[in-house]
């Protein structure tokens, strides 16, 4: 990671993203946000999410920020992992919440039908991976994006059941 001056970083960034100028969170880093800092998740700042804080004191917000990994391999994109992160200490007795989400396309590159789905993270960055790779893999849901098409699919999709076909397939 690129070395950050010792000057006052701006309102809103983490010195470890003061280099990719991405705006995360007011509050200082907890130590689980190297967790998935160190599984190669990118951080940003949900505003969507932060919205309801923007008049809480900053040391009184409980969205920290959230992070993003594209998971993918040779065929293409198949979802990303987004996991939302929050601190209750102040509130809740020094608990710290994370949840985690991905809308999996229900077909390769199909932009109509899609499925949300969301947990808490109750283990560890691995677990919450594996917990959602199994899902995608199960489901035979299709690819977020295709770089090449001549590569078999990973996930072994099985054929769509009769109660959910259209006419015609």
């Amino acid at each position: 990671m690129a070395a950050v001056s010792s000057g006052a970083l701006p309102k809103g960034q983490f010195a470890e993203d003061a280099a990719s100028g991405l705006e995360t969170s007011e509050k200082p880093a907890p130590a689980w946000r190297d967790e998935f800092l160190a599984a190669g998740y990118k951080p940003y700042h949900d505003s969507f999410k932060a919205r309801g804080e923007e008049h809480v004191p900053d040391d009184r917000r409980m969205y920290v920020g959230s992070v993003q990994k594209r998971v993918r391999d040779a065929r293409g994109t198949r979802y990303f992992l987004n996991v939302d992160l929050y601190d209750f200490t102040m509130h809740q007795g020094g608990r710290r919440s994370a949840s985690a989400n991905v809308q999996f396309q229900m077909s390769d590159e199909d932009w109509g039908g899609c499925a949300n789905v969301e947990r808490s993270v109750e283990g560890s960055v691995a677990e919450t991976e594996a917990w959602f790779w199994d899902l995608w893999h199960r489901m035979g849901w299709g690819y977020y994006e295709i770089n090449d098409a001549s590569m078999p699919a990973a996930n072994k999709a099985t054929p769509t059941p009769a109660c959910f076909r259209t006419e015609g397939g």
